[in-house]
């Protein structure tokens, strides 16, 4: 998730960086939303594991899946125009059934798990495989300093805002992708930092905590137009999925960690070099990262331009929770896709909200609940 604001910074993000010195805070308790409710969207206060990235991902949760009844069409169609058809043949795809009252038949609808959408849609380019083969390891920590645990039972959600149009691509995939694979190591971006920065090998996200109750249902920066744009809605779980990088502002396409002496080592030589961009990753250290994102969620006001950013791929199977709509627009190109399931109002299994852009987006949740 882009934006094109210059870096902005307020009183919560100069706390942020008081912070660096402080002493360990007490393990949280689980937080309850203003409301008396249950936090949206909790997730379990528990420290967050490192993977192997050589391992393929495999899915928490079994796939999404809805099913509808139908009826014997050759029998249903032949009685209402009093024509044999018992000679005829219906198609074999069992994807696309019609759904028709009392079937015998299956509909089946399966958002594919991230291992699976990779073989069917191969990508034409792979971040993983710039330079040195495989994901970017972060920094060392400063032996002096402590590594608390990331803050989850503050943290609500967190959003990507997207086009409405680009949501079948969504769906279909099985994964939110970075700027780099979609688009290679050519000179089709809008900002040159997304090159020389390092941020387009990676997803934005937003960072919103469980107190962030005036956070608006439309979200904020470029991924906030109601016109076009969706806000999907993620289980901080995410966390635990891939590698990641924080940050309490907009770097307008740098990396967090990311100096600007970091910027003047000729990182690329041609115009297809991105060798030494990739690096950038392994700028910031897990004590400040995991610091920056405690600042960001346990701020009495949201941090407008905070960026979360994973690294090549966001896997939305088990960790897509709802599909936010501000306008009659977004909501009707949504509708129109085959995944649409109008008896329930989901794509794909994932709850579809309609609300006002400038609603509260963790009331609206919680209302839902």
């Amino acid at each position: 998730m882009h934006t094109h604001k210059q870096p902005q910074q307020n009183k919560d993000q100069g706390a942020i960086q008081a912070q660096e010195n402080t002493a360990q805070r007490p393990s949280e308790v689980a937080h309850k939303s203003a409301q008396g409710q249950q936090p949206t969207l909790q997730a379990k206060q528990r420290p967050i594991q490192r993977r192997n990235h050589n391992q393929s991902h495999k899915a928490k949760h079994q796939p999404i899946q809805r099913t509808a009844q139908t009826n014997d069409l050759k029998t249903q169609m032949g009685n209402q125009h009093g024509v044999d058809l018992s000679g005829f043949k219906e198609h074999s795809n069992k994807k696309t059934v019609a759904k028709t009252k009392n079937s015998q038949s299956t509909k089946v609808t399966q958002i594919p798990t991230e291992q699976q959408s990779k073989k069917a849609v191969e990508p034409s380019y792979d971040p993983s495989k710039i330079g040195q083969k495989g994901v970017p390891k972060m920094a060392s920590s400063p032996p002096s300093k402590k590594i608390k645990q990331v803050a989850l039972s503050k943290t609500a959600c967190m959003v990507h805002g997207i086009d409405a149009d680009h949501v079948k691509g969504v769906i279909q995939q099985g994964y939110l992708s970075c700027a780099y694979r979609r688009l290679g190591p050519g000179e089709d971006y809008s900002r040159p930092a997304d090159k020389t920065g390092g941020g387009a090998l990676g997803v934005y996200l937003r960072l919103v905590g469980s107190t962030h109750t005036k956070w608006p249902v439309k979200g904020y920066g470029v991924g906030a137009n109601t016109k076009s744009k969706v806000q999907l809605v993620f289980s901080p779980e995410i966390l635990e999925k891939g590698e990641w990088r924080v940050s309490s502002m907009d770097g307008m396409g740098k990396v967090p960690g990311v100096q600007s002496k970091d910027l003047t080592t000729g990182l690329r030589k041609t115009k297809t070099d991105w060798g030494k961009t990739k690096e950038l990753w392994s700028k910031q250290n897990e004590a400040s990262r995991n610091q920056v994102y405690n600042g960001i969620v346990e701020a009495q006001k949201p941090i407008e331009n905070n960026e979360i950013i994973f690294w090549d791929t966001v896997p939305i199977e088990g960790f897509l929770r709802a599909i936010m709509c501000s306008s009659k627009a977004t909501f009707n190109t949504l509708a129109e896709l085959p995944e649409y399931d109008r008896s329930n109002n989901t794509l794909a299994g994932i709850p579809i909200i309609s609300s006002e852009g400038d609603a509260s987006l963790l009331k609206t949740l919680a209302s839902l609940a």
